[in-house]
């Protein structure tokens, strides 16, 4: 593959990834050794391995989505807030987790706001 060819796909890839910003809170249980890499001191937390979990879906599983957000490069947004439980301190603790999912959406925005403007201002200066 050229130099030409790799510039196309990665900005391909780059802009597949930056059409959405997504963020997913869940809560429940999982296993740490299905989600490591590594081990001891050099073992860390593969999120990857915990968005699998999240999109199989399985009975296994022992994951609850509380609220997920996607936002469209467009401005377009499509949200899931899970109906809460019945059991009032249940629902305690998903209020409070449905507020700290909304923070991280608004920091991820933000976020996502900084890099697009760091790179245009490198397009700028570079034209």
């Amino acid at each position: 593959m050229g130099l030409v060819d790799n510039v196309k796909t990665k900005l391909a890839n780059f802009t597949k990834d930056v059409s959405k910003l997504t963020v997913t809170t869940v809560t429940g249980t999982i296993e740490i050794s299905d989600v490591t890499v590594g081990t001891g001191t050099s073992a860390k937390v593969d999120f990857g391995k915990i968005q699998d979990i999240i999109k199989a879906n399985n009975s296994n599983t022992k994951i609850t989505v509380i609220a997920t957000t996607e936002i469209d490069l467009d401005g377009d947004v499509t949200q899931f807030v899970n109906t809460p439980p019945t059991d009032q301190l249940l629902f305690a603790s998903r209020k409070e987790l449905l507020a700290l999912h909304n923070e991280s959406l608004q920091h991820s925005a933000e976020a996502r706001k900084a890099a697009f403007e760091a790179i245009f201002t490198i397009i700028k200066s570079a034209v």
